[in-house]
């Protein structure tokens, strides 16, 4: 659904919306945000292909609100943070790296082939030597793969920082969204890491999250706060439903460069999509554009830290 109180757009007129739409390629994004799909790792995986492949994008369009693309659109899929496993099932997080990672991986594979779209496939634990990594993957529909292991570990009533290793990198690829940055739930509350893929040109910010029910407002303001802050798309899913012992709070959204939202997913079983105008970003950059302004050493170490940019 669209959400009535989106944000007004900033110093904008339709016109402007208009020419924007037209220039910009058109993406369709459908996010999925079920994550009580079971409680094994089979389960999970079994039930998510069939969940997400029950419902191809022709007919996910549940949000018609931009003008009429042609036929030359984009797919783009997004699931939740450690959906295969369960970001609170701590005790499962190592079985799953090394029993299961291989499976998630190739589902990730035969959804992007099959629906003919990019699958940001949410995150599962991985095994890299003796260090275990919340890792987020994303495919092509031709196979290429990126990833990136999450930087901020949440320790906060979790075991999520005493298990795992974090991450040492950013990155950023080309996507249907245009440059696209990927980052994970609890990265969403430093908009430094942001900031580091913004000035490698990213346009687009995927964010998978399992995001308690108690804090979800946090949620929805800071995928707000980094949309406006960065004139990027924001597009952020998070898990609903029980998650071994924890509420998860939806609330999975699409947030416009200007600001405005674009989608806000508040039922649980959710599966929705919209069809948006990836180029977006840069018109909204060119018309306001404030971070000329910006004093790169206020950046300080995080200006330097390693951000991987790749076609």
């Amino acid at each position: 659904m669209v959400c009535e109180g989106a944000a007004a757009p900033l110093h904008r007129t339709d016109a402007v919306d208009q020419e924007a739409k037209r220039k910009a390629p058109p993406v369709r994004v459908r996010l999925v945000q079920e994550v009580a799909l079971g409680v094994s790792p089979v389960e999970r995986l079994s039930r998510m292909r069939e969940h997400v492949l029950a419902r191809p994008f022709a007919e996910s369009e549940d949000v018609p609100h931009q003008q009429p693309f042609s036929d030359n659109v984009e797919n783009v899929l997004v699931l939740p943070e450690m959906w295969p496993v369960g970001f609170f099932n701590f005790d499962g997080y190592q079985s799953f790296a090394n029993r299961h990672y291989d499976e998630y991986h190739q589902l990730l594979g035969e959804l992007s082939r099959t629906l003919n779209c990019w699958t940001f496939g949410g995150s599962a634990p991985f095994r890299r030597g003796e260090e275990y990594f919340n890792r987020s993957v994303v495919m092509s529909p031709a196979g290429a793969c990126h990833y990136f292991d999450k930087l901020h570990l949440f320790a906060y009533r979790s075991r999520e920082a005493e298990i795992l290793s974090r991450g040492s990198r950013l990155v950023a690829f080309a996507s249907p969204l245009g440059m696209t940055g990927v980052l994970t739930c609890f990265d969403l509350r430093f908009p430094e890491s942001f900031r580091a893929l913004r000035a490698k040109g990213c346009q687009a910010f995927v964010i998978v999250a399992a995001w308690p029910k108690q804090r979800v407002a946090h949620w929805k303001a800071l995928l707000v706060a980094r949309a406006i802050e960065n004139q990027a798309w924001v597009i952020g899913v998070n898990g609903s439903g029980e998650d071994f012992g924890t509420e998860l709070g939806g609330g999975s959204m699409i947030v416009g460069p200007d600001g405005s939202v674009v989608l806000d997913l508040v039922d649980e079983s959710a599966s929705q999509g919209a069809v948006i105008a990836a180029g977006l970003a840069d018109q909204i950059r060119a018309e306001f554009p404030f971070h000329d302004s910006a004093i790169p050493d206020l950046l300080g170490h995080s200006s330097a830290f390693p951000v991987v940019r790749s076609a």
